[in-house]
């Protein structure tokens, strides 16, 4: 159970890890784009929910992991 939780924290760390890299860069898009004839305008909302997309897919990825390496047979895993 433990190296599952750790599992899962790495996700969550990569996730806001990557999500905040994400968020500089598209703030700095908008301030670059702002005085342009096609400003990006990015919400608070959608700021919001793509982060929880990153860690909703974050931890999708990571239990996905955890259930295959769980299926795995020891015996096989090691003959390799």
């Amino acid at each position: 159970m433990y190296i599952q939780i750790v599992i899962i924290v790495q996700a969550l760390l990569s996730a806001v890890i990557g999500f905040a890299i994400a968020l500089g860069t598209g703030l700095l898009v908008v301030k670059v784009t702002a005085a342009t004839a096609l400003p990006v305008v990015m919400t608070p909302t959608l700021m919001a929910s793509l982060f929880l997309l990153t860690v909703a897919m974050c931890v999708t990825s990571a239990i996905s992991a955890i259930i295959q390496v769980a299926r795995i047979d020891p015996a096989t895993a090691f003959t390799r």
